[in-house]
Order: C-alpha cells, then sequence, then structure tokens
C-alpha cells in the first residue's frame, strides 16, 4: 500500500506505519509492488520489480447450484476501506438488508450498516481462502473512492470473487480497469452503487454469466500456472 500519500481520515490510522515502512524500504536490496502506480509512489525505482497479483488456478471453484436463500452480498478487506464503505455503500446495503439481502464483512467490522454479518479476518492466506469460500458469496463488492491511496491498489478482489464463484461490483477507478463492464464484472460510478447492487440481487443469470466470464478470463491471464 502506499503509506506516503495518505488523505485525511487515512493519515491517522496509517502514519504510525510509514517510518517502519521506510526504513524497510530503504534498506531492503529489492522491492517488488504489485501494480506500476505503486513501484512509482514508492520513490526507489533502481530497486523496485512489479509483479502483478495472480492467483493459484487450483483455487478456482467449480460453478455450484445455488441453495435457496437470501442472496449473500460480501465485502472482503481490511479496515482501511471504511471510508469507502461510508461513503459508497453504507446506504444501499441498509436497503438491500431491508429487502432481505444477506450482507457480511470480512475483515472489516461493519460500520454504519446495521443487520451486517461480521467475519473476523484470518492472517492465514489458506485460511482466508477457506473461509471466503464458505461464506458462499453470491455477490462480492469493492467499492474505492477517487484517492492517491486506492489508485495504487491491485483487482484482487475481483480475482477471489471469482475464485469463488461470486459475481464482482467494483468502482469504475483505476484498480479494476482491468475488469470488462457487463461481461466480466460490473463497474460503478460513485452514485450508481444502489443500482447496480439491485440488478445482481435480482438477476441470477447476470451473476452466472459475469461469473463464467471472469473465471475464464482469469484462467489464461491472472493465474500463477
Amino acid at each position: 500500500d502506499d503509506f506516503w500519500h495518505l488523505e485525511e481520515g487515512e493519515a491517522e490510522k496509517f502514519e504510525h506505519l510509514q517510518p517502519a515502512m521506510e526504513r524497510m524500504r530503504d534498506l531492503c536490496d529489492w522491492i517488488i509492488a504489485s501494480t506500476p502506480a505503486l513501484a512509482e509512489a514508492l520513490g526507489r525505482p533502481e530497486k523496485t520489480i512489479v509483479c502483478p497479483n495472480l492467483i493459484d488456478a487450483r483455487t478456482i471453484l467449480p460453478p455450484r447450484t445455488r441453495p435457496p436463500g437470501p442472496v449473500r452480498i460480501v465485502f472482503a478487506g481490511s479496515k482501511c476501506h471504511q471510508v469507502d464503505i461510508l461513503q459508497l455503500v453504507a446506504l444501499p446495503l441498509r436497503k438491500l438488508i431491508r429487502q432481505g439481502a444477506e450482507v457480511t464483512f470480512f475483515g472489516l467490522e461493519p460500520v454504519d450498516v446495521p443487520g451486517a454479518r461480521y467475519v473476523p479476518w484470518s492472517n492465514s492466506i489458506l485460511q482466508y481462502q477457506r473461509t471466503l469460500a464458505s461464506l458462499a458469496p453470491d455477490i462480492m463488492i469493492g467499492p474505492v473512492l477517487d484517492t492517491p491511496f486506492n489508485r495504487v491498489k491491485t483487482p484482487i478482489k475481483w480475482l477471489e470473487a471469482a475464485a469463488v464463484g461470486a459475481a464482482f461490483v467494483g468502482s469504475n477507478l483505476a484498480p479494476y480497469h482491468c475488469v470488462r463492464h457487463s461481461v466480466d464484472g460490473s463497474l460503478v460510478a460513485d452514485g450508481n452503487w444502489e443500482w447496480a447492487l439491485e440488478a445482481l440481487t435480482e438477476r441470477e443469470d447476470l451473476r452466472r454469466s459475469l461469473v463464467a466470464a471472469a473465471q475464464q478470463r482469469i484462467l489464461t491471464e491472472f493465474t500463477w500456472q
């Protein structure tokens, strides 16, 4: 993450990490950054290598028959996205919960979303993958505000959504510009989250189409194999 260009609301949560990050950046022989934008933000181009996020093809789950019950919407991420959630999706998520949807926050404790479920974060990548799969999400979301901190992010939430068979909805910003809107995911302008989420909640056929296209593309472009 870019801990050098923090905006109000972000700085107070992460600025304590800056001294340690700067020391590691200066002492290490090589730096691996997940995006070109992050590599630039780190300010050490002579020793920075860009290696994009990829996933293990073996973790991609086959299509499943959806059991009866409410549509399951999942956000998986850390507290660094708290402001994104509050400003972009809290209101539409509250409305969907009232309409019967099941909303789960995995890692980030839900803020201002009454009725949402909270699942604690796992620091083990294998346990994280197992827990995310066990939630069996129908939809996964990636809301991000247009800030320097978010512009260096990767499309990892799209990759994770496809791996567990969930349709992805994300902000139409740099982290998700690789997603093909209405083909292998849904990209949303800031004011259209309610419409986008309701459309996917109501249409299982659209969700299945987005997942199938995303999984096929990821198998050919975004795996280690």
